[in-house]
């Protein structure tokens, strides 16, 4: 970019994402925060907030810093949380952008994607989506990519790589090989659709059976070839649950455990729970009415006449 020229948002986003662009990126977080420092300290935050633990930033473009590092586990929640905006998603999956012309530079500028999976080529991947290359002298070559195939959404990470013996770039060969492994041998598995019953019980004051539902459907990672999957449900229905129940009313929790993970769900009634018997529910309500009364008659017992109220009534 040359000095004086302006930009939208959108269009500096475009050149960040895609052409990997650090001066777009110093160009945002000065307009953002008013300085890069200020800029890495919300970068920071944000960190912190999403769960990473080994990452701390200086910069918005990567340039190398000794205080400047992250982990691949820590790239992997950064990636998986900015791929739940959707304009961040859209621009990280296009392979090229154009920014046009100014004042200060009469030809349109367009720049294609430095991730190599979305492009026709030796590196193509067919169910790449993103997301977003980088590279340092001391870091190498780094990915952090995502594919989708067949509703399944996968998030590698590649840091350190350099070319191979045979000139191959690393960073995408072993994240194509990474890929095809987890889509080949990994699918998964619903164990309890939405509404599908979970269990039946009867509750210590109704002899009705209770149907339990399962709230939300509960999927698991599984491996493909696998045939038997070791699970564990655990039921824990609320504290004192009281007549009448509700069908879809939540009376408590399932907990599955599927090969070491758990997994938990909400349970609610399938069917309506009143008291076994109208009419021992009428007798107690009368006797309730019946109790409420004595109650009343010894706290405030009725006056007795006195003589001049007798007499007064004798004589009207």
């Amino acid at each position: 970019m040359q000095v004086g020229e302006e930009f939208t948002l959108e269009q500096l986003l475009h050149v960040l994402l895609i052409p990997s662009a650090n001066d777009a990126a110093n160009v945002l977080a000065e307009k953002i925060c008013g300085s890069i420092s200020a800029f890495a300290d919300l970068m920071n935050e944000k960190a912190l907030s999403i769960g990473c633990k080994d990452t701390h930033f200086v910069n918005p473009s990567g340039i190398h810093d000794e205080n400047h590092y992250s982990s691949a586990y820590d790239l992997s929640l950064i990636g998986n949380y900015a791929m739940k905006n959707d304009t961040f998603r859209k621009i990280v999956s296009k392979v090229s952008c154009m920014l046009p012309t100014t004042d200060k530079y009469e030809q349109e500028r367009t720049f294609e994607t430095t991730n190599s999976l979305l492009i026709q080529g030796e590196y193509y991947y067919p169910y790449a989506i993103g997301v977003k290359t980088g590279f340092t002298t001391p870091a190498g070559n780094c990915l952090v990519s995502a594919s989708l195939k067949d509703g399944m959404e996968w998030f590698c990470v590649v840091l350190g790589a350099v070319q191979t013996d045979d000139g191959l770039s690393q960073r995408y060969s072993d994240t194509i090989n990474l890929l095809d492994y987890a889509n080949s041998n990994y699918t998964v598995s619903t164990i309890k659709n939405k509404n599908e019953m979970v269990s039946e019980c009867t509750l210590p004051n109704s002899k009705q059976s209770l149907k339990l539902l399962a709230a939300n459907d509960v999927t698991t990672l599984i491996k493909a070839d696998a045939f038997d999957i070791n699970i564990a449900v655990q039921i824990n229905l609320k504290d004192n649950l009281e007549l009448p129940i509700s069908a879809g009313q939540v009376v408590g929790k399932a907990t599955y455990n599927i090969d070491n993970t758990s997994y938990t769900v909400d349970l609610i009634a399938g069917n309506d729970i009143v008291y076994d018997n109208v009419w021992e529910l009428v007798l107690k309500v009368v006797m309730l009415v019946i109790l409420l009364i004595l109650i009343y008659i010894l706290l405030f017992p009725p006056r007795k006449k006195n003589d001049f109220e007798a007499k007064c009534f004798r004589i009207i």
